[in-house]
């Protein structure tokens, strides 16, 4: 067993047991789970519809996923595949990465390397803002060798559809559709890919505890593996990967 997660108190420990005081997780297969929607009416006779939808998943979950929304199966293949060659690359050489100054803005981190008695998150990830682009693609990784072209692309098609549905949650709120974009769009963007190695013990740790997010809106690409779930009246529910969707998180500063 790893030395750093024997101290892990039960209670601590991400299991499931029917016998967890005040928690109920309801699994991927299960028949409710958050909103799915169609974007393909958002440009066209079908805004309005497609806005409400956005709009009563924002209120009642904070999450939905989206089909249909523009970005090219190309790019979000191309985004996985280079991501998957990065992690590849042995953690020696992408340590090298890893900030003397945590205010550093292209970063590599890992806690696989880590020393501590907590619960352990067990993951590798790589924070890469990418606007403005010209302030930071040139401290992006240099391997894989077409990382950078990659995720600028991924970038830039995100971004746009970011904008898209700042635009319709303004919307759905009755205000301009420009409001909550001018807020928040205007400011950082970050790709942050992360990696969820195999774990020796998978029952002592936990790819990432509960939190929210810090921004605006953040715009999941998932695998198929799924893993991901969404707290939502008293309970965690898992989030099924579709095929080629997203998954769209409203962060803080949304809804402050």
């Amino acid at each position: 067993m790893d030395s750093r997660m024997t101290g892990i108190p039960v209670d601590e420990r991400p299991t499931k047991a029917e016998s967890d005081e005040g928690k109920h997780y309801l699994s991927a297969g299960d028949e409710i789970g958050i909103p799915e929607i169609d974007l393909a009416g958002l440009d066209g006779e079908g805004r309005a519809e497609v806005v409400k939808s956005i709009g009563d998943a924002c209120q009642k979950w904070g999450f939905f996923q989206v089909i249909n929304h523009g970005v090219p199966t190309s790019v979000t293949q191309s985004m996985m595949q280079v991501c998957q060659e990065f992690f590849d690359i042995p953690t020696e050489e992408n340590v090298k990465l890893y900030p003397d100054d945590k205010l550093k803005p292209v970063r590599f981190g890992t806690s696989r390397t880590l020393s501590r008695d907590t619960l352990l998150e067990w993951r590798d990830y790589l924070r890469c803002p990418s606007r403005p682009l010209s302030d930071f693609i040139h401290l992006w990784p240099a391997k894989p060798s077409t990382f950078r072209e990659v995720t600028m692309e991924y970038s830039k098609e995100t971004g746009a559809l970011a904008k898209r549905l700042c635009c319709a949650i303004s919307e759905s709120l009755g205000v301009e559709s420009e409001c909550l974009y001018e807020v928040i769009g205007k400011h950082q963007q970050i790709i942050m890919p992360t990696y969820y190695p195999p774990c020796p013990n998978p029952e002592l740790t936990i790819g990432l505890c509960a939190h929210t997010d810090l921004g605006g809106i953040t715009i999941l690409l998932q695998d198929q593996v799924g893993g991901l779930e969404v707290f939502n009246e008293g309970r965690w529910v898992g989030v099924k990967p579709l095929p080629d969707a997203f998954v769209v998180n409203l962060a803080d500063q949304t809804q402050v």
